[in-house]
């Protein structure tokens, strides 16, 4: 496989069902940067009582997010299960919609600092999440 988008194309179609369940769609990433946008699908039965996105389905929205921007700065050789996360909510999240943009901080050997935000409708950031990653190769990834 020459082509590059052609890879990440089909490491984008073998998502976790979450990520699939989650409305979730890779629409821009930057392998140099180690950047990704995610158009999310925030489903009815994702609200809580008050009708609002709830607070840990966006933290998962987050943390795939942030993982996926690994994944295209490492050229997909590399998986990112999360060591910890803060996640910040800043503004209830409406259904529908939401729009998340990953990067990768810092990435050492064995472990990657990544950022996750994601935003409304209104372009407002509803939440954001800091992310410290261990570094697995993809042939390892399933020895933990």
């Amino acid at each position: 496989m020459n082509d590059p988008h052609a890879k990440f194309e089909e490491i984008f179609r073998r998502a976790p069902p979450t990520f699939v369940m989650m409305g979730g769609r890779v629409v821009d990433y930057d392998t140099e940067e180690g950047r990704a946008t995610v158009t999310w699908e925030a489903k009815p039965e994702f609200g809580n009582p008050w009708g609002v996105v709830q607070g840990g389905i966006l933290a998962a929205m987050l943390d795939d997010t942030a993982a996926i921007a690994g994944v295209v700065k490492t050229g997909g050789k590399v998986v990112f299960p999360t060591l910890e996360f803060k996640t910040s909510f800043l503004k209830p999240a409406k259904i529908g919609k939401l729009i998340a943009e990953g990067r990768v901080v810092k990435m050492g050997y064995s472990v990657a600092f990544l950022e996750a935000e994601i935003f409304d409708d209104e372009g407002d950031v509803v939440a954001r999440m800091s992310v410290t990653a261990k570094l697995r190769t993809l042939n390892r990834a399933a020895d933990d």
